[in-house]
């Protein structure tokens, strides 16, 4: 009797313990399978929209030799003992010098300006437009890896919120909280194996012709955290790598141009004038209709920034900027870093150990509380003489600290000159210059718009220009210099050694170009025929160097060793100064056809036939 009560009550206590069993059962299968999922499944990404934008841009572009090229065109020379103190600059297209010719951006500047001191000093513009935080992450490890560098300076923050409108654009049902818990989620194997298994692509989208402001979506208040948090660690992380590698890092706070209009689809405001509205307006009293605007609508970008465009009128500039801040941190589509985003540089330098920039407190100092149209080219993009601003204050701050090497010439300050590419900020200025040194009109026209062109990416243009500019003044040794950048921009190097060494040998000065020409020399004597790469000139997409075949020379005709030019005349060859800048380079070879003088500098004629030849593939032998 007693054992069958014991066996009553055992069974009325086995269901109660059954769904306990069936937790634990389900708990050891979920660590089996997250235990899988650890060993087999994707790493954790903490970044924000992971997997979701795969485009990685890369620093160098191309690479020959020795000799490097950045993405944008911009040619490396190899690494040399001895050589310049070598600084890498990153960002987007604020460092890269939008709206103005490369040596007129915050690299060019710094450059030119260190130089003219004696410091040797070779800067190398990372800049690429479109980038962010974290493409120019890999970005500086790359550099690190394949430039060598000696310091590192990072500006950049405009395209931060680029991709998450993209996103949203693309998935108008994201959000920011589901973002978060994704974040946490992704601390499990199991959740990113399953992601992986069962995500489905974003639908395409053609940006082809657009801006990022074309796009309908907007950035929410609870996005921002998202974006910025990411934009610090970014920052973070790059002065971590860099202190890994034992090279100094100087992150940039990013100025913006303040009375630039924001994206903000409301225009009209809450504000019901009335006719006693209406009528203090008419008295004066426009100031309360736009406070009122303000108080109505405080989280409305549109009205901030018209109160604070109000107050500029006024003179009242302090007010102004505090408006006009207000209204870039409220901006829906922000394509311009927030005024919060210079705080997060800030921290983010305190926390890796790197230098601090203030870039926008730099140029108050210069042009006032307000930075508008006199300091920028758009939204986001400096005047040429902002740039050298910003340089200045990048050089005073890199000298107070020490981390630049001592001068080893005598400093050298003179005149711009308007013939120089590198003195190029914009067509009026640079009119004017040539019409006050009344240079020939001729010779002004050709070389203006050679610079034009350059500006524009136009880079075949710029050498025909430039070309046409030799014909007429081919003593003038700046024009074989503006000659040489253009080339080696169209990536055909031995023109632009050429070019170079004319400069040079013509009495100009330039510690860079000698420094390229002798490595440059020194690699072609060790390794003949190294820069006869036939993808580096191919123009034509043909696969080869002679461009299409019915255009091209024969393969028994002779081909120029200089650059060839209208009217006949190819590079002229003389040798350098013994004592000058090019001391020891070789001057350059000969090239079939006539030869004539023109004081001591021989020119050699081609012949019209070889000319003919020589000019669609625009290659050197």
């Amino acid at each position: 009797m007693h054992q069958n009560q014991n066996r009553m009550l055992h069974r009325r206590r086995w269901p109660t313990c059954r769904p306990f069993l069936a937790l634990l059962v389900a708990l050891a299968a979920l660590l089996l399978a997250e235990q899988m999922a650890g060993r087999w499944g994707p790493a954790r990404d903490p970044e924000l929209l992971a997997w979701r934008n795969q485009q990685q841009p890369r620093l160098i572009g191309l690479e020959q030799a020795g000799f490097k090229w950045t993405r944008m065109s911009d040619l490396i020379p190899p690494r040399r003992d001895g050589g310049p103190f070598r600084i890498l600059l990153l960002g987007s297209s604020g460092i890269r010098g939008s709206g103005s010719v490369s040596f007129q951006s915050i690299p060019g500047h710094l450059q030119r300006l260190l130089n003219q001191e004696g410091i040797p000093v070779e800067t190398i513009n990372g800049g690429v437009p479109g980038s962010d935080s974290a493409q120019q992450l890999r970005m500086l490890r790359e550099g690190l890896e394949k430039l060598d560098p000696d310091l590192v300076v990072h500006y950049g923050g405009n395209n931060e919120f680029f991709r998450l409108l993209i996103y949203k654009h693309q998935n108008p049902r994201w959000t920011a909280a589901a973002e978060r818990a994704r974040a946490t989620l992704q601390h499990l194997a199991l959740y990113r194996w399953l992601a992986d298994v069962f995500r489905r692509p974003s639908p395409h989208l053609n940006m082809a012709g657009r801006h990022i402001s074309d796009l309908p979506s907007t950035i929410a208040r609870e996005d921002v955290p998202l974006v910025q948090g990411r934009y610090e660690r970014n920052l973070v992380q790059m002065g971590e790598v860099c202190r890994e590698q034992g090279v100094p890092l100087v992150l940039c706070s990013v100025a913006v141009n303040e009375v630039f209009p924001p994206k903000d689809p409301v225009r009209r405001f809450n504000v019901d004038p009335g006719p006693g509205s209406r009528a203090a307006s008419r008295e004066g009293g426009h100031e309360e209709l736009l406070k009122e605007s303000c108080r109505r609508n405080p989280d409305r970008a549109s009205a901030h920034h018209a109160y604070g465009l109000w107050l500029l009128r006024e003179g009242r500039k302090q007010e102004a900027a505090s408006h006009l801040s207000r209204a870039i941190e409220l901006d829906p589509l922000p394509i311009r870093a927030m005024p919060s985003q210079n705080l997060c540089v800030q921290r983010a330098a305190a926390a890796s150990g790197a230098l601090f920039l203030d870039v926008p407190a730099g140029l108050r100092r210069v042009y006032g509380p307000v930075l508008g149209m006199e300091v920028f080219l758009s939204y986001g993009h400096l005047h040429p003489h902002a740039n050298r601003a910003v340089a200045q204050d990048l050089a005073r701050l890199l000298k107070s600290r020490g981390l630049l090497p001592e001068p080893t010439a005598p400093a050298r300050v003179g005149p711009d000159d308007p013939l120089d590419l590198e003195a190029f900020g914009n067509s009026e200025d640079c009119a004017a210059g040539l019409r006050r040194q009344k240079v020939d009109p001729e010779l002004a026209d050709r070389v203006l718009q050679g610079h034009v062109a350059f500006l524009r990416a136009e880079f075949d243009v710029a050498v025909e220009q430039y070309r046409r500019a030799l014909d007429l003044a081919p003593e003038r040794a700046i024009l074989w210099r503006n000659l040489g950048h253009a080339l080696a921009q169209d990536r055909r190097l031995d023109e632009a050694m050429r070019c170079w060494q004319e400069f040079l040998g013509r009495g100009g000065e330039d510690a860079r170009l000698v420094g390229l020409l002798r490595a440059w020399q020194e690699i072609s004597r060790s390794s003949p025929g190294a820069f006869d790469d036939p993808s580096r000139h191919d123009r034509w997409g043909t696969g080869s160097p002679d461009g299409p075949p019915p255009s091209g020379p024969s393969p028994g005709q002779a081909r120029p060793t200089a650059p060839d030019r209208p009217g006949g005349a190819t590079a002229p060859t003389r040798k350098g100064n013994p004592h000058g800048p090019g001391a020891g380079l070789q001057p350059v070879g000969g090239s079939a056809g006539s030869e004539s003088r023109s004081g001591n500098v021989t020119f050699r004629t081609l012949a019209p036939e070889a000319r003919a030849a020589a000019r669609p593939a625009g290659e050197s032998s």
